[in-house]
């Protein structure tokens, strides 16, 4: 067989390696009515092609019998006695491969604690062989893990999953930069971090200016308040003192998507819920747009960054 490490095929050692006892059978996937041998590592695999090539191309190629080999002929790599080696995949990353998606139903449910583990390999291998039912099950249960904004973001770009990207800026972004860690910089890479820092000082530019004026309430005469400069007036006073400095606290900021919900609990006898739901209105449509912006530019950017394909 013609090697192609790229797909993880066998490495080129001029003929495949016969088994002489040298390498251990997998205690976990080693079926006798399998119909294909395989070796990672120093173990060996005997599982079943038809689950393998199911639903891929590229697994098809991977795991076709050599031309001029008879399916029957014991010379040929696939064999107990000629192993298919693969190299560049490690026994962990083929038994999560095997055990969390391929034969998935023979086994008990993974534990908590393997699940991160079990589904990044099983993305990693399905990603590398093109298997899409495959990456789409690890993608679905990754997503019920709580997992760091950082390390979404590392796997999105690593395997094309978009659809992770701005949730992942958005949570970063809520909080100081100075939060993250020496592993989620690794994760997150140089230029992915200037994209991040450039859409924080934009947004901390946004929210000085917004905690220095409260959005702007109807100064209409005809607008059927009773005592509307006093609404003016309690409304200029209760932002200054319960949102304003709140979006400035040096330890424990006011996120943005929590000021409309804190404007809207607002209760003060010289403001009518007239004049209070009037200027939540200005909130919700003009306030908080430069969050709507920011946050969609710098995912964006990063998707570009990471020559993703976008997906709903």
């Amino acid at each position: 067989m013609a090697g192609n490490n790229d797909q993880g095929k066998p490495e080129d050692r001029n003929g495949p390696q016969k088994n002489t006892g040298q390498w251990s059978q997998s205690q976990s996937h080693w079926y006798e009515d399998g119909s294909i041998c395989i070796r990672i590592d120093n173990q060996l695999y005997k599982i079943h092609r038809s689950l393998l090539i199911k639903g891929s191309e590229a697994m098809d190629a991977v795991f076709t019998i050599p031309d001029g080999k008879a399916s029957d002929d014991p010379n040929r790599e696939g064999t107990e006695l000629y192993p298919l080696y693969l190299e560049g995949i490690k026994k962990q990353e083929f038994d999560d491969f095997l055990g969390g998606f391929l034969y998935r139903v023979e086994y008990k449910p993974i534990p908590e604690a393997d699940k991160e583990r079990v589904f990044t390999n099983l993305l990693k291998l399905s990603d590398k062989w093109i298997v899409d039912p495959g990456k789409v099950y690890a993608i679905q249960n990754l997503e019920t893990i709580l997992l760091s904004p950082s390390r979404r973001l590392e796997l999105a770009g690593q395997f094309n999953i978009s659809q992770w990207v701005h949730l992942a800026v958005k949570t970063i972004l809520d909080h100081k930069l100075t939060e993250l860690t020496p592993e989620d910089l690794a994760r997150i890479g140089l230029d992915v971090f200037v994209i991040l820092v450039k859409a924080k000082d934009y947004m901390d530019i946004e929210v000085k200016r917004t905690a220095s004026k409260a959005p702007t309430m109807t100064a209409d005469p005809s607008w059927g308040c009773a005592d509307h400069k006093s609404c003016i007036r309690v409304w200029k006073r209760l932002w200054r003192d319960q949102i304003g400095w709140q979006l400035l606290h040096p330890k424990f900021p006011m996120r943005t998507d929590e000021i409309l919900w804190a404007a809207q609990k607002f209760e003060h006898p010289g403001l009518s819920k007239k004049c209070l739901d009037d200027v939540c209105r200005e909130i919700q449509n003009n306030v908080l747009f430069f969050d709507a912006r920011i946050v969609p530019a710098a995912a964006d950017a990063i998707i570009k960054y990471h020559h993703m394909t976008v997906t709903n």
